[in-house]
């Protein structure tokens, strides 16, 4: 694979993430780039698949964290909607806080921990 075509790839990747946390999460990209530690202009060169924009670190692995939430809900709830209904509602297991709230303030890892625990069978 060339070098390109690696960057290509991982654009594209990284677009339809970005376009994921906005769909689905609801975060604009000014939310985004709060999140990853960026500006709202680099989360949306992020969003466009044909800049060939990709995040370097730090960035990158903040972007990963919301990938991990992504994978962890997917994996966790059978229907997308239930994915969705949990980060709306209020989580015993995060003090009756909303991960949606917590994802909106940063802290992401809060939540995938969350999800990881789920997943694995630790809460229930």
């Amino acid at each position: 694979m060339t070098t390109m075509t690696a960057k290509r790839l991982e654009a594209r990747c990284t677009a339809e993430l970005v376009q994921w946390i906005r769909e689905f999460l609801g975060l604009t990209y000014k939310q985004v780039g709060q999140i990853t530690g960026t500006t709202t202009r680099t989360a949306q060169r992020w969003g466009n698949p044909t800049e060939l924009s990709v995040p370097a670190e730090p960035h990158r692995a903040r972007l990963q964290q919301l990938r991990e939430v992504q994978r962890l809900l997917g994996v966790v709830f059978t229907e997308p909607s239930e994915g969705h209904d949990w980060l709306f509602s209020a989580v015993p297991a995060l003090h009756g806080q909303r991960p949606i709230d917590l994802i909106r303030g940063g802290d992401v890892a809060a939540v995938t921990g969350i999800l990881a625990g789920l997943h694995a069978g630790t809460f229930g």
